[in-house]
């Protein structure tokens, strides 16, 4: 699992480094034939302002990136996306 870790003027940067390693992760898993899932966890309230975004969807989607969407204060998961 890839954590997104940003600042809150930093969403972009934030997710253009875990897209990265996301991807590098990915391609080293089907490299040697792993059968583990990928996940990015995102922050709740990260999410929400990706969710409003064109930008963010469609990467998403075009990177096929599963998710998992955590509440970081109380540290618990809210919602797998595959």
């Amino acid at each position: 699992m890839i954590r997104l870790r940003t600042s809150e003027e930093s969403l972009i940067q934030g997710f253009y480094i875990a897209l990265g390693q996301y991807l590098s992760y990915l391609k080293m898993l089907i490299g040697t034939k792993s059968d583990r899932i990928l996940y990015l966890a995102v922050p709740e309230d990260k999410h929400k302002k990706m969710q409003k975004s064109d930008f963010y969807k469609e990467m998403l989607e075009d990177y096929k990136m599963k998710l998992v969407i955590y509440h970081p204060i109380m540290e618990i998961i809210e919602q797998w996306i595959n």
